[in-house]
């Protein structure tokens, strides 16, 4: 890996990566959907976020205020962290990744968690399944959400921290987008590995190299 000396911080997306949540999510987008719809709004919210962006900017050309869209979201939200409670029970943690938390951590890398979930449903999840803390958690919860740079300069700033000090480790186009667009290395799951063991093998075969 380039630059891995430099490495201080691993960023880790959440579902998907590290825990599987079973979140039904055609079973979110009609709730929200319906929701909208209430509005003159009537989108199927594929992807959903940035739809949901969408109609709520198309809500504030209409004359919505700012108050009114804040009330709109809220709802849109607790309609999505209703579901992810939901399904906590049923969801479990993906292979090996216990192992790896833990390995960045007795390695001295700092860990933080970029997901689109709800930071309360984070902590939940990490306190049962027995992962170790992270530095910092960002979530839908900050107001900008990945593939949006934002998150990753926030994260940069909050840490001191260079693009070069930060390796990506996620599971979808959107983390790709925003590993790319802030210039850090990012590894996503079925490109660049098939689980997280590789990630471990990889990490450490280059820095025994450097």
């Amino acid at each position: 890996m380039e630059r891995t000396k430099d490495l201080k911080v691993i960023l880790f997306d959440f579902d998907g990566t590290l825990v599987d949540l079973k979140v039904n999510w055609e079973l979110v987008r009609r709730k929200l959907r319906n929701l909208l719809k209430r509005e003159g709004i009537d989108f199927e919210f594929r992807p959903l976020f940035p739809k949901l962006d969408k109609a709520l900017a198309i809500l504030k050309f209409k004359g919505f205020n700012d108050g009114e869209l804040k009330k709109i979201r809220q709802k849109a939200y607790k309609i999505i962290e209703e579901e992810e409670t939901s399904v906590l029970d049923r969801s479990k943690p993906l292979p090996y990744a216990k192992e790896i938390l833990e390995y960045f951590m007795a390695r001295n890398f700092r860990l933080v968690v970029v997901t689109r979930n709800g930071e309360r449903i984070v902590k939940e999840a990490f306190g049962r399944f027995g992962f170790p803390q992270p530095d910092l958690i960002t979530s839908r919860d900050d107001g900008f959400i990945k593939p949006d740079v934002k998150v990753v300069k926030f994260i940069l700033t909050k840490l001191n921290l260079l693009p070069k000090n930060c390796l990506i480790i996620g599971n979808s186009v959107a983390d790709g987008d925003m590993g790319r667009k802030a210039g850090v290395r990012t590894l996503i799951k079925g490109d660049d590995f098939q689980d997280l063991f590789e990630v471990v093998k990889f990490i450490d075969e280059s820095i025994r190299k450097n």
